[in-house]
């Protein structure tokens, strides 16, 4: 009987080594991978700007274009009203080269030439509807000042060279000298663009680096108001003076800006961006070719191959 008990233990144990030895081959087996035809994806870190979105398309930021700088030069053009219907103007010329003048008395629908014999002209002034005095070099006398008038709306002309001591005007030979009708001085800046007399005492001068100068004497001192670096034009009106500026970034043709004659309004024109009182629709006006003139609430521009008027003191033209 113990043998027979013997060998069935024996047989147990080496079944169950048996047991234990497949139970430890399927444990340590791998695992078999999914079946697949893609390749198993791979992944790689992609840098993200702070503040950028992963994945978006960087663009450059637009600049903004700057307007492009305007140069003032001295005025080759002049102008003077009497109204809405009568004006004048005059293409200044030189010492050499006599002013050419021209009359409209229909608004400037049409012009008419006039001779009033000086060159260059420097100043021009309405009085009237019949008559303008206008300033200018005497072709006989070596460019001299000299002093026409008419009362005959531009068809005759008389000089009267006595008249200049109480006038303000830029000397014709080289505009160096600006004369008051209280003193002479040398003008006060480098170039002058245009001088603008309000009455005995007050003038306006505006010169090519946008200076604007006043003076309350007479002309026998001046003082810089401030800089109006794109102003092209100056005119006299009621109070004060009329400023023209070429100022793209705000007016696409002609702005204007008043200024009173204690100089107040002259930092609000000269502020960057600041917008004018009014602006005239003329496209392709160019410094040194821009001419105001005020007659009452009636302001008259003529700039580029355009003449605008304006009735109610520039806001709309």
């Amino acid at each position: 009987m113990l043998r027979g008990t013997s060998r069935w233990t024996l047989a147990a144990l080496a079944a169950l080594v048996v047991l234990n030895a497949v139970l430890l081959i399927l444990v340590l087996r791998p695992s078999t991978p999914p079946s697949s035809d893609q390749p198993v994806p791979t992944f790689s870190p992609v840098p993200v700007t702070p503040g950028a979105v992963a994945g978006a398309t960087s663009s450059p930021t637009p600049e903004a274009t700057p307007a492009p700088a305007v140069t003032p030069v001295p005025a080759t053009r002049l102008l003077t009203a009497a109204n809405d219907r009568v004006a004048w103007r005059a293409s200044t010329g030189t010492c050499e080269e006599p002013a050419v003048l021209e009359r409209t008395d229909d608004g400037g629908a049409t012009w008419r030439p006039i001779t009033p014999g000086v060159a260059p002209a420097v100043r021009m002034k309405a009085s009237s509807d019949t008559q303008v005095f206008v300033i200018g070099g005497n072709p006989a006398g070596g460019c001299s000042p000299t002093f026409a008038f008419s009362r005959t709306s531009g068809d005759s002309w008389v000089a009267d060279d006595g008249e200049l001591a109480g006038s303000w005007y830029l000397a014709p030979q080289d505009r160096a000298t600006v004369h008051g009708p209280r003193a002479e001085v040398p003008r006060p800046c480098v170039a002058a663009v245009d001088l603008a007399g309000l009455d005995l005492i007050h003038a306006g001068l505006l010169c090519t680096d946008g200076g604007v100068w006043l003076t309350a004497d007479g002309g026998a001192t001046w003082a810089q108001a401030g800089t109006v670096a794109d102003a092209v034009a100056i005119a006299p009106t009621a109070d004060g003076f009329l400023l023209a500026v070429l100022r793209p970034d705000t007016c696409g043709g002609v702005g204007v800006f008043p200024v009173a004659s204690d100089g107040a309004g002259t930092s609000e024109a000269a502020a960057a961006g600041a917008a004018p009182l009014g602006c005239a629709p003329i496209e392709g006006a160019a410094p040194g070719e821009v001419a105001l003139a005020v007659a009452g609430s009636e302001v008259w521009m003529w700039a580029g191959d355009a003449v605008l008027r304006s009735s109610d003191g520039g806001l709309t033209w």
